[in-house]
């Protein structure tokens, strides 16, 4: 176990050290054993993939959710409930699917586009057209009118 110390995860690190000092000094070995690894549970098998229990809670309720806005219009109480109860099994199948189709699940972070080199360059242009100075924008003004006007005889 071991703890983050930024502000996102300071709730569950104070939580965390406080359930381990529990663990560590009031419970015997095997119960200490039982506590520690009840938190969390291996879907896929194989060491290192274990996640925390309401972690795991938080993902089938997402799927769940997911797997009833799908219905739409037909969400009476009984089709929900059946829908959440194959909303695992759907799961699975969606990501079996995808996985022999090839397609790359959805990416969970935000891209953003490096425009500062982009700036730099466009600056120079900037200075030469001067698209704020009181005679640009009139400039741009004439050529918006005929345009429209253009347009509008187009259309008659």
């Amino acid at each position: 176990m071991y703890f983050k110390s930024s502000n996102s995860f300071k709730n569950y690190s104070v939580e965390m050290f406080t359930w381990i000092a529990q663990i560590k000094s009031l419970c015997c070995e095997e119960m200490a054993h039982r506590l520690k690894w009840g938190r969390f549970m291996n879907w896929n098998g194989g060491e290192g993939e274990n996640i925390a229990c309401d972690m795991a809670q938080e993902i089938c309720n997402r799927v769940s959710k997911d797997v009833v806005s799908g219905m739409e219009a037909n969400k009476t109480p009984k089709a929900m409930m059946k829908a959440s109860k194959a909303a695992a099994g759907v799961d699975q199948i969606v990501k079996r699917v995808n996985e022999v189709s090839n397609i790359k699940p959805a990416s969970q972070l935000h891209t953003h586009k490096e425009t500062s080199n982009e700036k730099v360059m466009m600056f120079p242009d900037l200075r030469k057209l001067q698209p704020y100075s009181t005679q640009r924008k009139a400039d741009i003004i004439i050529i918006l009118k005929k345009l429209l006007c253009h347009q509008h005889h187009q259309l008659i």
